[in-house]
């Protein structure tokens, strides 16, 4: 029984094998054949993709220190191209300062002398106040009293401004000292800035961005390479030099050029207060009145009394800016009569004209004869140059010829004589040392660093820069970077897989797994360049618009000066092009 039911099971078994799938004898074993050639293209596939996202990742990281090397070596240049203005503007405002110290010493001597002559106009004012007395009695002796007690307020007042009014001549030499200080430190920042060797500061600073970027192996292939220096780098110290320079090009009037000092005096003049620039005006009462009937007919008196001064920034016949002022004060007393023996006619005589206070003080950067105040026609209109604010041509300057003395000379000239006679020869304090670039060094204005005015062509004849805003003019600077072959990670420097298994079998050139990069010329590596260029913006987010409504163009006054990386002209790529090609 149980062999039999033994029996039954193996055949219901042998049954069952018949119907299962199976394999022919002679195919297994195909499948590793199959895994053992793909595996090899499988390698390969992965190495190509790591090879090409390393070239890529170096190809970015190159470009971004290009980038950042030209942006460096301009933002070195927008710092200094800042600092000028920074001390630009100091200079200014100091030679402001000057003219503050002038004037007010000026105007202490004036007042000096009003204090010890104010009697004698005021003895015809207490005299006609007893003659009031005549007519409306206790009213002229009132008058009377209120004049001498403001005769004597003004006398002691007069000391004492004089007293203090004349310490602010020590200023001058201060002053001088600060100008040679600021004309100084802009020089010397400029020399290291401006230094186009490789021990130059812009220099270093690329070198050290690209290596710090794209590795200590990469190299400036325009600074390596005699003719990238060439075409590349000397064109843009040209043309910085031709875009910032002392004086801004020629420091006196020269062809279309207005020059650098007449810039600089009439931007001194434009920006100090009207103290400095105007104190003529004519006097309110009590010194200037008037008391006549309702019908003009005698009796009547009037009395007036003009002040007259300012100061100025101007050139004398030797070519030195000068800082000068004067300050006088004059009376003219009228009373009304009659006039005409035959048919008499009611009119003015004049009983008493006199300049009753006067002062005058200058400076100039050297000790020497000055005699500006001379009552000759050139000096009383020894003129200024000033900026034209709303010309169409920047730069423009218009000559104020005599505008602060010539009323002085026309309704005070006794006064005008006498600061002639008293002042002609008091210098104030102008002897600190400049050491070659201050004041002295320089005729009245310290050596500046300025927008070049004009520019040459390319015949090199000097022509007059394009009515444009100079900040799209500025010279742009590029940088090529090389990082060579051996230096770029891919299989074979990071793996140690050799790039090709065997060199002298040809037929196996298709296993190299090194993305070749000869198109960057004969000495194969990674390369890219970029272009920087430095511009003028003013913050519109904390300036929107000027205080006169004007739009502020480039100028080396305002320290608005940045960076921006620019596109490579077709030229600048000719170029690039050329230079990748022979290295």
């Amino acid at each position: 029984m149980a062999n039999s039911r033994s029996n039954q099971q193996r055949d219901g078994a042998r049954r069952r094998w018949r119907f299962l799938p199976h394999r022919p004898r002679g195919e297994s074993g195909q499948a590793a054949i199959v895994a053992v050639l793909l595996i090899p293209a499988a390698i390969a596939g992965v190495l190509l993709v790591f090879n090409t996202g390393q070239v890529t990742a170096n190809k970015l990281k190159v470009q971004n220190a290009a980038d950042a090397a030209a942006y460096a070596a301009m933002d070195l240049q927008a710092r200094q191209m800042n600092l000028d203005a920074y001390l630009n503007r100091a200079m200014l405002t100091n030679q402001i300062a000057m003219g503050q110290a002038v004037s007010i010493v000026s105007w202490s001597r004036y007042v000096g002398h009003v204090g010890e002559n104010i009697k004698y106009p005021f003895a015809i004012y207490k005299g006609i106040a007893h003659l009031i007395d005549i007519f409306l009695p206790g009213v002229g002796s009132a008058l009377a009293q209120g004049l001498d007690g403001y005769q004597k307020l003004i006398e002691v007042a007069a000391k004492t401004a004089k007293i203090s009014g004349e310490a602010y001549g020590t200023y001058i030499g201060v002053g001088n000292g600060y100008d040679a200080l600021y004309a100084g430190a802009s020089q010397a920042f400029n020399l290291a800035l401006g230094e186009s060797t490789p021990k130059g500061a812009v220099q270093q600073t690329v070198v050290q961005v690209v290596k710090l970027n794209a590795g200590p192996n990469a190299r400036v292939l325009n600074y390596d390479s005699v003719t990238g220096y060439a075409t590349l780098i000397a064109p843009y110290w040209n043309a910085r030099r031709n875009y910032v320079t002392d004086w801004g090009g020629n420091a006196d009037a020269g062809g279309r050029d207005p020059g650098g000092r007449p810039r600089m005096a009439s931007m001194i003049m434009e920006g100090s207060r009207d103290f400095v620039k105007k104190r003529d005006h004519d006097v309110d009462p009590p010194l200037s009145f008037s008391l006549t009937n309702f019908f003009g007919l005698p009796p009547g008196v009037r009395a007036g009394t003009y002040k007259g001064g300012g100061s100025q920034l101007a050139m004398d016949a030797s070519g030195n800016y000068v800082w000068s002022g004067a300050d006088t004060i004059s009376t003219g007393i009228d009373v009304r009569g009659f006039c005409g023996r035959i048919f008499p006619r009611p009119c003015w005589q004049n009983i008493y004209s006199q300049s009753w206070g006067w002062g005058g003080a200058w400076s100039e950067p050297a000790l020497g004869t000055f005699n500006y105040y001379r009552s000759d026609f050139r000096n009383r209109n020894w003129s200024y140059p000033y900026m034209e604010q709303n010309s169409a041509v920047p730069k423009s300057l218009t000559s104020r010829a005599g505008v602060v003395y010539r009323n002085d000379w026309s309704r005070d000239g006794r006064g005008m004589n006498q600061v002639v006679r008293d002042y002609s020869g008091k210098l104030l304090t102008d002897s600190l040392p400049d050491f070659g670039v201050g004041r002295g060094a320089h005729k009245g204005i310290a050596r500046y660093r300025d927008l070049k005015w004009q520019t040459t062509d390319s015949s090199g004849k000097s022509v007059t820069r394009d009515q444009v805003d100079l900040t799209d003019t500025a010279p742009r600077y590029v940088v090529v970077v090389d990082l060579p072959r051996n230096n770029v990670r891919d299989s074979a420097t990071a793996l140690g897989i050799s790039h090709d298994p065997d060199a002298n079998n040809p037929r196996l050139g298709w296993l190299n797994m090194h993305l070749e990069t000869q198109g960057a010329g004969r000495n194969p590596g990674v390369r890219a360049a970029a272009a920087a260029q430095v511009y003028f913006r003013r913050p519109a987010e904390l300036w929107p618009r000027r205080i006169d409504g004007l739009d502020e163009r480039a100028n080396l006054f305002s320290p608005f000066w940045t960076v921006r990386l620019v596109d490579l002209t077709a030229q600048e790529r000719a170029l690039v092009l050329a230079l990748n090609q022979g290295e």
